[in-house]
C-alpha cells in the first residue's frame, strides 16, 4: 500500500523547508539592516546592534499571518494588508512610529512576541483605514460632538465655570432642589 501525505501537509513541509534555507544567522543580524527573506526583503528589517537573540523566521511568520488575520477579519483581500516593519532590538525605550511611508518602526528592548503582534495589528488596522476616510471620520466626529455639546472658541481659553448669578447670593447648586440655596454664612469657595 502506498500512503500519499494530504495536501496540506505537503505545503507546510515545502515551507518550512524554504523558511529553514532562508532563516539568517544570528551573525547577520547585526548594526545594519538585515531581510528575514529574500522573497519579501521589504517586510521585516531587523537592526539588532546589541545581538540580542531575535527569532527573525518567527518574526516573519508572525508578521506575515497578522495581515491575514486582519484582512479577513475585515472581511478584505490579503494583499490589502501588507504592514512592512523596521524592528530595532536592544532600544530601552520601548516605543513605535508609523513613517510617512506607512512603514512601521518598532523599538524593543527584546524580543517580545506580543507586543509585536500587537503593534502589526494597529498597523494593519491603519492600513484599513486611509488617510481620506480617516479625515472624513474626523470630521463627522466633530459634527457629531458639536451638535451634543457645542464648545465656543472662548469657552475652550478661559475655566470651565458657569456663569455666577450674583442674585442668589451663594454658589450652591438651585436646581437640585428648585429654589436658590441659603448658606449660614458666606458663600462656599
Amino acid at each position: 500500500m502506498i500512503y500519499r501525505a494530504p495536501k496540506i501537509v505537503l505545503t507546510f513541509s515545502a515551507a518550512m523547508l524554504l523558511a529553514a534555507m532562508f532563516q539568517p544567522d544570528a551573525q547577520s543580524q547585526t548594526e545594519h539592516l538585515v531581510s528575514v527573506a529574500p522573497s519579501d526583503s521589504d517586510s521585516l528589517r531587523i537592526s539588532n546592534p546589541k545581538h540580542r537573540d531575535v527569532p527573525a523566521t518567527r518574526a516573519r511568520v508572525l508578521l506575515l499571518t497578522t495581515c491575514k488575520v486582519v484582512a479577513n477579519e475585515f472581511h478584505r483581500k490579503d494583499t490589502d494588508v501588507n504592514v512592512r516593519v523596521d524592528l530595532v532590538i536592544g532600544e530601552p525605550n520601548e516605543r513605535y512610529s508609523i513613517e510617512k511611508d506607512g512603514r512601521l518602526v518598532l523599538y524593543l528592548d527584546h524580543w517580545d512576541e506580543t507586543r509585536f503582534v500587537d503593534v502589526v495589528i494597529t498597523g494593519a488596522m491603519q492600513q484599513l483605514t486611509p488617510p481620506r476616510l480617516r479625515r472624513q471620520m474626523l470630521t463627522e466626529i466633530v459634527k457629531r460632538s458639536d451638535q451634543i455639546a457645542p464648545v465656543s472658541p472662548k469657552q475652550l481659553h478661559g475655566p470651565m465655570l458657569p456663569p455666577r448669578n450674583p442674585g442668589l447670593g451663594s454658589d450652591c447648586m438651585s436646581a437640585v432642589n428648585g429654589e436658590p440655596c441659603s448658606w449660614p454664612g458666606p458663600a462656599p469657595r
